[in-house]
């Protein structure tokens, strides 16, 4: 959108006849440009006038710095047009109560939801429901929290166990790596079957970590 009046446009067309070409385009190709924004192409008007479009979009900057037009670059993000004038900061009336209920009713909820994902003690579906309001006696026994009370059973321990000593025949692990090879295992299981293995000297930990069938 061009900022200024025609005699004024002129004038900075003769004080900057490298931009005149430019203006004369724009002028000429789009209509409007004098009362509203006007969508323009800077690669079809930098093809038109055989120049490059970043010296058309540095030319266009220059003039907005001047405050001769208003311009803002083409871009593929999306943008918003606002159809009505954004109202002063000094005209707003803010519910300050209301706003201030509000922010304890968020700090309230972000309170819950840290402790819900801080808490080692009570199971994660019950402080979830609890947050939702509804009151859930029950634990899980699945969540991470109740998988680290449930005591680890024979049949697990047994698995687990010729799991690790079959990987460990192939080579020497570490760990955690023994740990990703049995996703369907709780880490805490596959650890405390691996302390088992060391203790009875069925497995031994070597240099940097890393267990071995002994």
């Amino acid at each position: 959108m061009i900022n200024a009046t025609k005699a004024d446009l002129y004038k900075y067309q003769i004080e900057n006849p490298q931009i005149d070409p430019l203006v004369k385009f724009i002028l000429r190709t789009y209509a409007g440009v004098f009362d509203t924004f006007v969508k323009i192409d800077e690669n079809f008007i930098a093809k038109k006038l055989s120049a490059k479009k970043i010296q058309i979009v540095n030319a266009l900057q220059y003039m907005a710095s001047t405050d001769i037009i208003l311009y803002l670059p083409s871009t593929d993000e999306p943008l918003i047009t606002f159809l009505e004038n954004r109202m002063e900061n000094k005209l707003l009336e803010l519910d300050n109560a209301f706003i201030e209920k509000r922010r304890i009713v968020h700090m309230k909820q972000i309170e819950s939801l840290q402790e819900i994902v801080l808490s080692q003690k009570i199971c994660r579906v019950k402080q979830l429901l609890k947050y939702f309001g509804e009151d859930y006696q029950k634990t899980c026994g699945h969540c991470d929290i109740c998988r680290k009370k449930k005591p680890l059973s024979f049949e697990n321990f047994s698995a687990i166990r010729s799991k690790i000593e079959a990987l460990l025949k192939e080579a020497a692990l570490l760990p955690e790596e023994l740990i990703d090879k049995m996703p369907e295992h709780h880490k805490n299981e596959v650890l405390e079957t691996i302390e088992w293995l060391i203790s009875n000297e069925i497995v031994e930990r070597g240099i940097g970590n890393s267990l071995s069938i002994s």
